[in-house]
Formats: C-alpha cells, structure tokens, sequence
C-alpha cells in the first residue's frame, strides 16, 4: 500500500493527525491531535453539563417530564454558538488531516546529499 493511501487511511479512519505521525510529520500531527482532542473536550463538558441538569430535574421531580424536556431545551441553546463552532472544527479538521496526510504523503521524499 502506497504511503499517502495509508497516511490518508490512518487520518480518516483511526484518528486525525495519526497519518501525520506515519509520515513522520510530528508537528502537524501533534498539533492536528491536540485542538481536535481539545474540541472534543469541550463538547464532551458540554453533554456531561446537560446531563447533570437534566439527573438533578429527574431526581428532583420524576413525573414531570415536560420539565425535563424544557431543561434539555434550553440548555442547548445556552453556549450553543460554542458547541457549534467545536462540532464544525471537529468534521473540518478530520477532513482536512485526511486530505493533508495524503497530499504530504504523496510528495517525493526529498533526499540528503
């Protein structure tokens, strides 16, 4: 298997920026794996944030739920902008390491005199 099908393979379908680290390209992908690790973060706070709320209205008052559903709702909107522009960073950066990785892998390797 050529080394921009794999590099572009391990990026899609293990984890951005991994393709990077196959080519040797450790900067990029290190940089690649961080803010998409940070990304993820921040929406992983954001859920486990609404499911708190929504454990504290259930234990609170269980046979409400129309309460529950409310509290989802208007949890979402609460910081959306943020969580939607992590979400979007997330698909963009995983394509674009998809991309990158097979670009860089399919440049010749230059070599030392």
């Amino acid at each position: 298997m050529k080394p921009a099908l794999k590099a572009a393979l391990l990026s899609g379908l293990v984890f951005p920026g991994c393709g990077h680290l196959y080519l040797k390209k450790y900067r990029r992908g290190l940089l690649i794996l961080s803010v998409l690790l940070l990304a993820v973060g921040i929406i992983a706070q954001r859920i486990l944030e609404i499911v708190a709320l929504v454990r504290a209205q259930i234990e609170k008052d269980i046979s409400n739920i129309n309460n529950i559903s409310s509290l989802v709702a208007q949890a979402n909107s609460e910081n959306s902008l943020l969580y939607e522009a992590c979400s979007w960073l997330v698909l963009l950066l995983w394509v674009f390491a998809i991309v990158d990785a097979y670009r860089m892998g399919s440049q010749p390797v230059a070599k030392k005199p």
